[in-house]
């Protein structure tokens, strides 16, 4: 069944919102649990890289449910057998993680320097900065996927 090019996109919206809020809620499960575990020294700085077990554990989740997601409801199948379409998709979604992590270094290091307060709630340096790298390799992710891996 061909999609709409536009309800294609907003599909891929609805589906990498959810794969985001995956994400980031394991993102910030991690930190919690890495930053006041026997890991401290080498979640907050690893050679000048900063929460680097969170942001792969949690870019895992986001790719596993992303996949599911996107087979699910916004690509059809069909261009690549099952498993070749598997290996495509984490392999773009590999590549797309370390655009991701080389993002959320570049931003909590040099752009994003405090947290953001509203409505009583506050979202820390950490997860502002992992929020824009999702969104930024989410462009690079649905045109890469829909190009290489799925009919459409």
């Amino acid at each position: 069944m061909k999609r709409q090019a536009s309800y294609q996109i907003f599909l891929f919206i609805i589906a990498g919102a959810l794969s985001a809020v995956a994400e980031v809620l394991s993102f910030k499960f991690f930190t919690q649990l890495f930053l006041h575990g026997s890991f401290h020294t080498l979640e907050s700085d690893f050679w000048g890289i900063h929460y680097p077990l969170s942001n792969i554990l949690s870019s895992i989740i986001g790719i596993i449910t992303n996949y599911y997601f996107s087979i699910a409801f916004v690509f059809e199948r069909g261009k690549h057998g099952k498993n070749t379409e598997f290996g495509l998709f984490i392999g773009i979604s590999v590549f797309t993680m370390l655009l991701s992590l080389g993002l959320f270094q570049l931003f909590y290091s040099y752009i994003i320097l405090t947290h953001i307060s509203f409505l009583g709630f506050t979202l820390s340096r950490a997860v502002i900065t992992k929020i824009i790298a999702i969104g930024i390799t989410s462009v690079a992710s649905f045109i890469l996927k829909k190009k290489i891996i799925f009919k459409n």
